[in-house]
């Protein structure tokens, strides 16, 4: 059985993943009763068309609300999978992050032996036209305040920039690219890198003092996808904690006492639905 879920547009993953935060230690501590032994989360990382995802990365975080703890790093393989085991169950935070797609994150119930996932991701969406392009990098340590350089706009309508070198190496990324204004890799690289905050920047091995690079914006990619998840197995309790996070966050309940009754409807609902 698989269940869908697809993007929430009236409320944000911040809002989802604090809430999730919140009932997930109500929960482990009123309606489930947890394994000693380890599990394992599986599934793959899709994007366009359905289509695997290979430069892509699965992280998971501690379930603090405030200062969340990283735990384990999985670089996705060619075909889009990743597997992750833990030694305790319990409630985590997964990262999804991809190369050309906005990172997304959520909260997870993990009691299960396998739980197994399809997670795909929202393409980014670039603007129709582009007027000022800027580029930050090692050159000024990725800050967006100072030492950020603006490219400029040939008459062909392709933009440029000179970096300078720094240890042999350039690392950029483009602002003003992404209708959302974020930070994103360019056009020009030897290789992606990771950032750490859920995005990618180009890397160019340099010969010389500075390099120029480009953006061309006829080569963008005007693709389009949405992010949703499915859980192959429909009748865990990852997947009920899920539909529970989901109504939370659309209900937004303010004290603890809200939480066990929604808890309890949602528990009804799928006992109905095996029934």
């Amino acid at each position: 059985m698989s269940v869908q879920y697809q993007s929430e547009s009236r409320f944000g993953w911040g809002t989802m993943v604090t809430i999730g935060s919140f009932v997930c230690i109500i929960m482990t501590q009123t309606a489930i009763s947890q394994p000693t032994r380890g599990v394992t989360i599986e599934g793959t990382v899709r994007g366009v068309g359905e289509m695997p995802l290979s430069a892509a990365h699965v992280h998971v975080l501690s379930n603090a609300p405030r200062m969340p703890r990283r735990i384990l790093e999985s670089t996705v393989v060619r075909n889009g999978a990743f597997s992750l085991n833990f030694a305790n169950p319990g409630c985590y935070r997964l990262q999804f992050s991809a190369v050309g797609y906005y990172p997304v994150e959520i909260p997870i119930l993990l009691t299960e032996d396998t739980v197994t996932i399809a997670v795909t991701l929202q393409h980014h969406k670039l603007k129709g036209a582009f007027e000022e392009i800027q580029v930050i990098g090692n050159f000024n340590d990725f800050s967006f305040r100072k030492g950020i350089l603006r490219m400029r706009k040939l008459e062909s309508g392709v933009f440029e920039a000179t970096l300078p070198v720094r240890n042999g190496l350039i690392e950029y990324q483009l602002v003003g690219v992404d209708v959302f204004g974020r930070s994103i890799q360019g056009q020009q690289a030897d290789s992606i890198a990771y950032d750490g905050a859920g995005d990618y920047k180009s890397v160019i091995i340099a010969r010389s003092d500075s390099v120029t690079i480009l953006f061309d914006p006829s080569r963008v990619s005007r693709k389009s996808s949405e992010f949703r998840i499915d859980f192959d197995q429909g009748d865990h309790l990852a997947k009920l904690f899920y539909d529970f996070v989901l109504i939370a966050a659309r209900r937004n309940p303010r004290s603890p006492e809200d939480v066990p009754a929604l808890i309890s409807m949602l528990i009804d609902r799928e006992q109905r639905e095996k029934e």
